[in-house]
């Protein structure tokens, strides 16, 4: 199965797994930490961390499919893609689902874009890049 296509593929013929579902909302972690051209450890370390959260085991296919895409960026196209499963995820929740899984996603985000510059991660509005919170108010626009 081409990676590019995979949550398209499996959604087509609803065969998206909870395990799916937990990675297909890391992918605005990895399109945030893709911003500005490339991957900082800590970013990297910073969505590891939210995938464990998530329940992916280090081990795992998934964590495999998720380490590629933070070493060879996805295109344009895969994240539209992405981004358009996340959105109809979302409305087919309750309002109180959506807003819950939106704040934890744009949360983790955030997170993510601090981790890549400065000294202290408590503070996460001075060491995001311009092309990151650009990137931030697009995500937050597209999956409101």
């Amino acid at each position: 199965m081409n990676d590019t296509n995979y949550f398209v593929d499996k959604s087509s013929q609803n065969l998206m797994t909870e395990e799916d579902m937990s990675l297909l909302f890391l992918i605005p972690l990895v399109q945030m930490a893709w911003a500005h051209g490339a991957i900082s450890p800590r970013e990297k370390q910073a969505i590891f961390d939210a995938a464990r959260k998530e329940g992916i085991d280090h081990r795992s296919s998934l964590n495999d499919t998720l380490d590629k895409w933070l070493v060879y960026q996805p295109g344009r196209q895969f994240y539209d893609e992405c981004l358009g499963l996340i959105k109809n995820t979302l409305q087919a929740m309750t309002v109180k689902e959506r807003e819950q899984k939106r704040n934890k996603m744009f949360e983790r985000c955030r997170t993510v874009a601090a981790s890549a510059g400065g000294k202290s991660p408590m503070d996460l509005n001075h060491h995001v890049s311009g092309e990151e919170k650009e990137l931030l108010t697009e995500l937050e626009q597209t999956l409101s």
